[in-house]
């Protein structure tokens, strides 16, 4: 049974928490100890709520939880809005709750999967992404997320604005070094695949950004930037494989090219963030870097020694100590081994490699969208693919069989969609072996080409090759996961094959979602502030419990200053064990605060 007990500002004692009191759960924080952060915080608010300082850290531990509303009616309740960490909290809370207030969740084991829309297909996809990442990454790196840890929040925000307003990061940085999805704030935040409109390598992504959270807890937040990235990016593919095998064709490229010239991007260079290198270029270059200093650094040591130089550095916070200790180099050092094994290092050469391109939609968009022919640069092949594709329209199969191979013999596998369209000539004229060629030497240079991933799995399911057919359309998923065709296809395959009738249904139904059109979602701009002259009611228990009030929708606590006429309300908690109860307060005109106990 909850005990009730309203306590009016003006009779708290007078605080005897201060500033300094609080800086150890700030460190938590900084360090993403989330669980024990937070039991501190729920004990220092009980003791003082009434202390800004208090109110302050709560709202940040509350920011942290994902718990938006709770944040910003702490924050306003500080009285001090001239504060510029204050404002930075507020923008970043306001941000998030702008985009994520009308949000649903998936929950797992270990996530709290929130998603807008008919990005319910990505969330529930990323909850097998998720959890495997954190056991297969976290195993390699010698970190366990203990089951009584706070869940980890991943939020997909439907668009770079979203993103934005989420994390802090401009627009333009977005836009410049192609930034999709961060790890700050102890969660994941990543644009959907459905703002792309070829979708773009999700799972991956998310995967990478995970990594990013373990290796933050594992080490107290103590690694420097580039030492995060690339142990992020050489982990990202553990989820589903081996580690390693992240790096494209394209930063291969960059990378030998920087070897040949001896000109890097320096690791003072990459600090704050990638995301604010001045060019794409760069920041594939960055990342292509920071992945062979891991591949480097695993080729030549046991390799668990990242894992040892991570405990290390939650320890001492020394980098070059730490790495003296694992490794037996100082940083210096190993940059120098570093370059010296570049020099011997085989680098792929794959004719037309490209940088990963997103192009970005509104939102509504389900279907692929390939490059133009006009991409292509050779003149000769450019009329013969434009002739093919006449042809084409026309019925006239063999004849445009013939011009685009022309084409393709002068500019090899370098552009995917005359890959496509020879591809498609060929199964048109019964060739299916010939189109599946086509597609595979495709697929080696433009690995994250939605289209070829659906045309490969067609070109098995037309064979008659069930198991093939299943696992390219289930490495679709991972890339765009809003084709329709690609859901029924799998309905289909996993019908014949035998699968249970739960995963058909769900087929089934993301067929029909992903073919649903949907508007663009727009932020809310609600003001969480009291309205002027009313009284502002705070609500707090010492679990922080969600809360009903008069039937409405529950509420996580801390709930600071709401509006409430004066008069009989009811409120409803539920206790941790499950059990709820509902009792009646009386609201006067004057601020009160409410302890639930």
């Amino acid at each position: 049974m909850s005990r009730l007990l309203i306590v009016p500002f003006l009779l708290l004692l007078t605080s005897q928490i201060t500033a300094s009191t609080t800086d150890d759960v700030h460190e938590k924080l900084d360090a993403w100890d989330i669980t024990s952060a937070t039991t501190q915080a729920k004990q220092l608010l009980w003791q003082d709520p009434e202390n800004r300082h208090v109110q302050l850290l709560a709202a940040r531990v509350q920011h942290q939880r994902g718990q938006y509303k709770s944040a910003m009616s702490l924050i306003h309740a500080t009285q001090d809005p001239l504060s510029k960490s204050v404002q930075d909290l507020a923008d970043r809370t306001s941000g998030s709750l702008r985009w994520m207030a009308e949000s649903k969740e998936i929950r797992t084991p270990h996530f709290i999967i929130r998603f807008l829309g008919k990005d319910e297909i990505t969330a529930f996809y990323a909850g097998n992404v998720l959890e495997a990442a954190l056991r297969n990454i976290g195993r390699e790196l010698g970190y366990q997320h203990a089951e009584s840890d706070e869940p980890i929040l991943v939020e997909f925000y439907p668009d770079a604005f979203g993103l934005a307003d989420a994390t802090g990061l401009t627009i333009r940085e977005i836009q410049t070094t192609g930034t999709i999805a961060i790890c700050k704030y102890h969660r994941v935040m990543i644009t959907s695949p459905l703002a792309a409109s070829a979708g773009y390598g999700w799972a991956d992504t998310l995967a990478h950004e995970l990594t990013h959270l373990i290796i933050a807890k594992a080490s107290n937040n103590h690694v420097p930037i580039w030492l995060h990235e690339g142990i992020a990016k050489y982990f990202e593919t553990t989820w589903r494989g081996k580690p390693g095998e992240a790096l494209e064709p394209y930063g291969e490229k960059l990378l030998r090219r920087a070897v040949e010239k001896n000109s890097y991007v320096t690791f003072a260079e990459m600090h704050p963030s990638m995301a604010k290198l001045p060019s794409q270029e760069k920041a594939a270059l960055a990342f292509a870097e920071v992945f062979s200093v891991l591949e480097f650094i695993q080729a030549r040591f046991p390799h668990d020694k990242v894992g040892l130089l991570l405990r290390h550095l939650a320890s001492s916070n020394d980098l070059d100590a730490s790495l003296k200790a694992t490794l037996g180099l100082s940083l210096n050092g190993l940059e120098t081994a570093w370059h010296g094994y570049l020099k011997t290092r085989h680098f792929r050469d794959v004719a037309g490699a490209k940088p990963s391109q997103i192009r970005f939609t509104d939102g509504a968009t389900n279907t692929t969208d390939a490059s133009p022919l006009e991409d292509l640069v050779d003149l000769e092949a450019k009329d013969a693919a434009r002739l093919g594709e006449l042809l084409q329209l026309r019925g006239h199969h063999h004849s445009a069989m013939r011009k685009y191979e022309k084409a393709y013999a002068k500019v090899d596998a370098r552009y995917p969609t005359l890959n496509h369209r020879l591809a498609h000539a060929y199964l048109n004229v019964g060739n299916e072996e010939k189109a599946r060629q086509i597609i595979d030497a495709s697929l080696k240079i433009h690995s994250q080409d939605a289209d070829a991933l659906l045309l490969a799995g067609q070109i098995e399911q037309r064979a008659g090759k069930t198991d093939e057919a299943i696992a390219r359309f289930e490495a679709l998923r991972w890339i765009n996961p809003y084709i329709p065709a690609l859901h029924e296809a799998l309905a289909l395959l996993y019908a014949k094959s035998g699968k249970p009738t739960s995963q058909i249904t769900r087929e089934q139904h993301f067929a029909q979602l992903a073919k649903t059109p949907m508007p663009p979602t727009q932020p809310l701009r609600a003001d969480l502030k009291p309205t002027p002259g009313s009284a502002g009611i705070s609500f707090l228990q010492i679990d922080w419990q969600p809360i009903s009030i008069d039937g409405q929708p529950p509420q996580e606590t801390p709930l600071w200053n709401q509006t409430l006429t004066p008069g009989k309300h009811n409120v409803s908690t539920t206790a941790l064990d499950g059990t709820s109860t509902t009792q009646e307060i009386f609201v006067t005109s004057h601020p009160q605060i409410i302890r639930l106990d």
